[in-house]
């Protein structure tokens, strides 16, 4: 009896009989496609368990041949495409969970000190699913659970073996709540965050009536720069107590680097915060400060009732504090 092989690597590509054509011809398929893999899986050109989970893993490794970087959003469409070929083969399913453990190691040569990163999780079909990172000789295991239309981001951090779900609308980091994602990292941030309700201040001037400040922008990520500026400025007139110094000083969920939102990082906040039920505002509270001067006696702020905004006296006290936290959850 001649022996042969069910499929091999050869030559940097996958060699595999095409089963669909026995027992009346033995004909071979050469490729180093892995959609051509994913397509012989499914027309039943390669059969069985074990031979269906090795050509998988092997799919994935020819998905990268060329690859110099890892581009973890390739790397998900990959195996997704491959999980769709047999919903149901558990030894398919098997094997792509060992590439996601090999692609997701950390190595210190590759990452020197570094004990955190985060990964996108977009596209996985809703369900639980166990998920080993493993990095510097330790794995952090983690229970995952994908619901309808959820995109979120996780930050492992291996030394305190945990893993923390970035996801907007829900408790960030620091313990506020995350409503918006620029889409990159850039310029030392990627998220704002926003303190939650237990950190507000109710009744604070906005500041120094009749003082122009100057050279603050109503931008997105402006606010941070802002609130420095403006707490440089009331310091040196003796100021105390004001909004942007309470955001300056807080201290919460073990962050020091809170600050007054900018105009359009407030009316994001009141946006986006109440898309997910309003949370991050005082309840019956209406007005709130921003970090942007209007003029030398007024400041933009919003009134979260009907989100309208508007320049105020800076010496109103009848308005609250809103907090933000701007942060790159690559480097926490």
């Amino acid at each position: 009896m001649n022996n042969f092989n069910a499929l091999e690597f050869v030559d940097g590509k996958l060699k595999f009989i095409d089963q669909t054509k026995l027992p009346f011809e033995e004909s071979y398929i050469f490729t180093d496609d892995f959609e051509r893999i994913s397509e012989a899986i499914e027309r039943l050109e390669i059969r069985g368990a074990p031979a269906i989970g090795i050509a998988a893993a092997y799919a994935v490794a020819l998905a990268f041949k060329n690859k110099t970087e890892k581009d973890e959003q390739y790397f998900g469409a990959v195996i997704n495409r491959l999980k769709s070929t047999r919903p149901t083969a558990v030894n398919l399913f098997w094997a792509l969970s060992k590439t996601e453990d090999a692609f997701l190691n950390i190595s210190k040569e590759n990452y020197g000190n570094k004990t955190e990163k985060t990964w996108e999780v977009s596209g996985i079909p809703i369900g639980n699913y166990n998920i080993n990172f493993l990095a510097l000789g330790k794995k952090v295991k983690y229970n995952l659970e994908i619901e309808e239309g959820v995109q979120m981001q996780l930050l492992v951090n291996i030394l305190k073996n945990e893993v923390k779900e970035i996801v907007i609308g829900k408790k960030g980091p620091a313990g506020g709540i995350i409503f918006y994602d620029k889409g990159s990292y850039s310029d030392g941030w990627q998220y704002l965050e926003a303190a939650p309700v237990s950190s507000e201040w109710i009744n604070k001037e906005w500041g120094s009536y009749d003082t122009l400040i100057g050279g603050t922008g109503t931008g997105i990520g402006t606010g941070q720069s802002n609130t420095t500026k403006i707490v440089t400025s009331l310091n040196s007139h003796s100021e105390t107590d004001c909004a942007a110094q309470l955001c300056a000083a807080l201290v919460y969920g073990g962050y020091n680097d809170w600050f007054l939102p900018s105009k359009d990082e407030l009316n994001l906040m009141y946006t986006n915060l109440k898309a997910f039920g309003g949370e991050g505002f005082v309840g019956s509270y209406g007005y709130y400060w921003s970090s942007s001067e209007a003029s030398a006696s007024r400041a933009w702020g919003q009134y979260v009732g009907s989100g309208g905004q508007g320049g105020y006296t800076i010496r109103t006290t009848a308005f609250a504090s809103g907090r933000l936290g701007l942060f790159n959850h690559l480097s926490i």
